[in-house]
């Protein structure tokens, strides 16, 4: 799991994860505190590489401060999180 650019201002993109076979998976940001940001992705995947690009906004389309941010993937069997910083 990776993102580009590093760090970013305007957008980043996430190449995430490969599903080995179909299933449900969710992506969401977190700021620092723990709280939601933006959720990215929410239900069924095709067993596949995914990619997908985050904009900087949060749920309610409004940019999100600059600073730390945790993207985190979940599934039915893999759980992963990745820092991510995303600049003024």
């Amino acid at each position: 799991m990776r993102n580009v650019p590093i760090p970013f201002r305007e957008s980043t993109l996430l190449t995430w994860f490969d599903l080995a076979e179909p299933g449900t998976a969710e992506i969401a940001v977190y700021d620092v505190g723990g709280q939601l940001a933006h959720s990215l992705v929410r239900g069924p995947h095709r067993p596949m590489r995914h990619a997908l690009r985050w904009d900087g906004l949060d749920d309610g389309w409004n940019r999100v401060p600059g600073g730390l941010y945790f993207v985190r993937l979940s599934t039915e069997r893999l759980r992963e999180s990745r820092r991510i910083v995303r600049l003024r």
